[in-house]
């Protein structure tokens, strides 16, 4: 059960961003990581994913708490993987290596239903 103070950070997010959701154990949100490979997806999509031969590997984009070493998926193939977008400041932006150097650490860490806004009204 999540506590009253990782919940209100949460909420104190909802406000700010456009999502917001956070560890189930202190509300918090180290960043995200993008992988390469199948999305968690319903045994329907698999279904209809391999009876329309589509490609099943995927961008999956995972938020992450490194403290507690939680992950829950947010969505797959929402942002270009587009090597036009790499930059001076940030020449490895998704590369292969990266993506799997990702998926990789992920490994360790715990898939995790994340605390979402309460919706309550705040003082």
């Amino acid at each position: 059960m999540a506590n009253s103070e990782a919940q209100r950070k949460v909420d104190e997010r909802a406000r700010s961003v456009c999502f917001a959701s956070g560890c189930p154990e202190c509300g918090e949100v180290s960043g995200s990581l993008n992988t390469l490979g199948e999305s968690p997806r319903t045994l329907l999509e698999l279904v209809i994913d391999r009876c329309l031969s589509v490609n099943l590997e995927t961008l999956n984009h995972w938020f992450v708490c490194n403290e507690h070493e939680t992950k829950w998926f947010i969505g797959a193939n929402l942002f270009s993987r587009d090597p036009e977008h790499d930059t001076d400041e940030n020449p490895e932006h998704d590369t292969d290596e990266n993506l799997r150097a990702n998926a990789e650490r992920l490994k360790s860490y715990v898939e995790v239903e994340p605390l979402r806004p309460s919706h309550q009204e705040h003082e």
